[in-house]
């Protein structure tokens, strides 16, 4: 999938983390860099990063 179409966007995520825990972020994609993204978590209220290889889905948040 094209991530870095999405850099400056605000998107919402659905994510497995390494314990296979899925939980549904929303967050604004700031870089792409080889297989994580870099973004701002809106619930958490700081900066994370993500491995793109774990994004089991991805959807746009209109403005």
């Amino acid at each position: 999938m094209g991530y870095r179409l999405y850099v400056g966007r605000t998107v919402e995520i659905i994510y497995m983390d390494r314990m296979r825990k899925c939980s549904k972020r929303k967050l604004t994609v700031h870089r792409i860099k080889g297989n994580l993204l870099f973004g701002y978590d809106h619930e958490k209220r700081a900066f994370r990063t993500f491995r793109v290889d774990q994004i089991l889905a991805l959807f746009p948040v209109s403005a």
